[in-house]
């Protein structure tokens, strides 16, 4: 399928229609044609697990990132994941640029576009799953 709109428009590029495509038009955003950019969330993966997901200027961890030493293991690079006290650690990347600190305490209210945007993706499953996730270590 030929794009007809947007930047694929600009590069010409085709779009596979064999699959759900995630995207979100952004060139009036490129172009300065308007202020801000239309996507306002981003989830980040390792294999199929959520481990964070940005909202505005904030990121959003359901799990504690805890540095191992030794062989980096599929729980991250030089790291381990662990479960919180039940709340997401919530961290403003425009004050604390090295996500050293936590505010979810002051910050509830970033819960709620957080579990909104993993409902969203949750959802979209239904109809489009995911492909198996990427992996180095294991030969089929």
């Amino acid at each position: 399928m030929q794009i007809t709109s947007g930047c694929s428009h600009h590069s010409g590029a085709d779009i596979p229609d064999d699959r759900a495509m995630d995207g979100i038009d952004q060139s009036d955003f490129f172009l300065g044609k308007q202020k801000n950019s239309p996507r306002q969330s981003l989830l980040t993966f390792l294999g199929t697990e959520i481990v964070a997901v940005r909202w505005r200027h904030f990121r959003i961890y359901p799990k504690q990132f805890i540095k191992t030493e030794g062989i980096p293991p599929m729980t991250g690079i030089f790291g381990a994941r662990t479960e919180t006290n039940g709340f997401p650690i919530i961290i403003n990347l425009y004050a604390d640029h090295k996500e050293e600190f936590n505010i979810a305490a002051d910050h509830a209210f970033v819960i709620g576009p957080y579990l909104q945007a993993i409902g969203a993706y949750k959802k979209s499953l239904v109809k489009d799953p995911n492909p198996p996730a990427f992996s180095l270590t294991k030969f089929d």
